[in-house]
C-alpha cells in the first residue's frame, strides 16, 4: 500500500487541537490520500508528534519513534559542528555579557534594565554570527522536518488500525 486515507473526523475523534484541523480542512478539504511525498510537502504545517501519537497504533509509534532517533541523530550531526562554530565566534562576547551582568540578578529595577541593555549589547554583537549559524541550519532544518514527515505517513501507511 502506497497510500492511506485520513479524514478530518479521524483528526476531531483524536482530539487534535482547532488550529490543525482548520489547516487541515484549508489544505485538503475532508480528506487526503496520505503518501511520504505529499506528507514531505506539506509536513512542517502540522504537529507530526501528535500525529504519530494519536494516530498510530503502539507497534506503528514504536516503529516512529525509533526511526526518530535516527533522524534527530542525523540532524544533530549536521548541525553540531555549526553551532560549536558559533559558540567559538560569540565566545570572547559571552565571557564580557557574563562579567558584566553578574551582579545584576535581583529585583532592583534599574538592574533589571542595565541587564537587558547588556544583553542587547551582546545579541548584536553575535547578530552576524547567528545569521550565519540559522543560514546554514535552514536546510538542515527543512530536510528533518520533510524526513520527520516522510517517517509518519510510512508508519501511518503502513499501519493497520481498526477503525
Amino acid at each position: 500500500m502506497k497510500s492511506r486515507t485520513l479524514h478530518i473526523s479521524e483528526l476531531s475523534t483524536k482530539d487534535a487541537c482547532i488550529e490543525q484541523i482548520v489547516v487541515f480542512y484549508e489544505t485538503f478539504g475532508e480528506q487526503v490520500e496520505v503518501t511520504v511525498s505529499l506528507a514531505r510537502k506539506f509536513g512542517e504545517m502540522f504537529d507530526i508528534p501528535f500525529a504519530a501519537n494519536r494516530l498510530l497504533s503502539g507497534s506503528a509509534l514504536v516503529k516512529f519513534h525509533a526511526g526518530y532517533v535516527l533522524i534527530m541523530g542525523k540532524r544533530e550531526a549536521l548541525r553540531a559542528p555549526i553551532e560549536a562554530r558559533y559558540k567559538v565566534e560569540c565566545e570572547p562576547a559571552r565571557m564580557k555579557h557574563i562579567a558584566a551582568c553578574k551582579d545584576l540578578f535581583d529585583d532592583d529595577s534599574a538592574r533589571r534594565m542595565l541587564r537587558l541593555r547588556l544583553t542587547t549589547e551582546y545579541n548584536a554583537e553575535c547578530a552576524d554570527a547567528l545569521a550565519k549559524y540559522n543560514e546554514k541550519c535552514a536546510p538542515i532544518w527543512d530536510a528533518f522536518m520533510a524526513d520527520r514527515a516522510a517517517l509518519w505517513a510510512t508508519c501511518y501507511i503502513k499501519d493497520e488500525v481498526p477503525k
